[in-house]
């Protein structure tokens, strides 16, 4: 059954509508004043998760924006070639708000922890993770020195592994804190040093439009792949030598 062209053009209409409102609802807006800066100065907004640049421009007046739509927050850090002003943070939906100078920048710049960002649970949530594990990540620094210099074993320094693991898990897996893009791409990160059993009780926490990200996706496949058990046969794998012989 064809449908009227009358027909077809309400739903064209419609879908536009459904993509605008779609758009709306993932604006991003991070508004910065910054005093201290030299005028003119080269803002760039880099993602980590894309490797790329998303955007840049240059202050006026002390001010900058930037605008743009976020399907999932990523994280990402603003550059600014006054003196390489580094800010990390992430870029979520809603406003981002960033009112500070120059030299706080440059006081936390070597840190994932920047109070002066101020922006939706995303950020509000990283700021507490981050501030959480920076005495684990640097007693894992210093065991890793002492390692290096025969005065604790590798054993030991493994255990200091395993510690962080099971912390961050811990926190990450509150439930406050389960349920957003943030949480689940720490809990990736550590996959490794957490047991599947801890890992699938975080996953069935999600919501299905987190299960469905990119992210979720990456977490299931790690769940659900099997591998070869011991004692299994190793699959027939038929490959050709340099020569392109079987």
């Amino acid at each position: 059954m064809s449908l009227k062209p009358k027909t077809l053009l309400i739903l064209f209409i419609l879908s536009l509508v459904y993509m605008n409102c779609n758009k709306k609802n993932n604006l991003y807006k991070i508004k910065a004043t910054i005093d201290g800066v030299k005028e003119n100065s080269k803002v760039v907004l880099f993602s980590y998760e894309e490797n790329k640049v998303i955007d840049s421009t240059t202050i006026k007046n002390g001010e900058f924006n930037f605008t743009g739509n976020v399907k999932y927050p990523f994280p990402a850090v603003i550059s600014i070639d006054d003196d390489w002003l580094l800010m990390n943070f992430w870029v979520e939906k809603g406003e981002i708000l960033i009112n500070t100078d120059k030299q706080t920048i440059k006081k936390y710049e070597e840190d994932d922890i920047h109070p002066f960002v101020k922006a939706n649970k995303i950020n509000s949530l990283s700021q507490r993770y981050n501030a959480f594990m920076k005495p684990l990540q640097d007693e894992k620094a210093l065991k890793y020195k002492q390692m290096k210099k025969g005065i604790i074993s590798e054993l030991d320094f493994k255990k200091q592994i395993d510690t962080i693991c099971d912390l961050a898990y811990s926190f990450l897996n509150k439930k406050e804190n389960v349920d957003n893009y943030f949480s689940l791409s720490e809990i990736i990160g550590y996959k490794e040093g957490i047991s599947k059993k801890d890992l699938n009780a975080y996953y069935i926490q999600l919501s299905n439009r987190l299960k469905k990200s990119p992210k979720g996706k990456v977490l299931n496949s790690f769940l659900t792949y099997k591998g070869v058990k011991v004692g299994e046969i190793a699959p027939n794998i038929i490959t050709r030598d340099l020569k392109g012989k079987k």
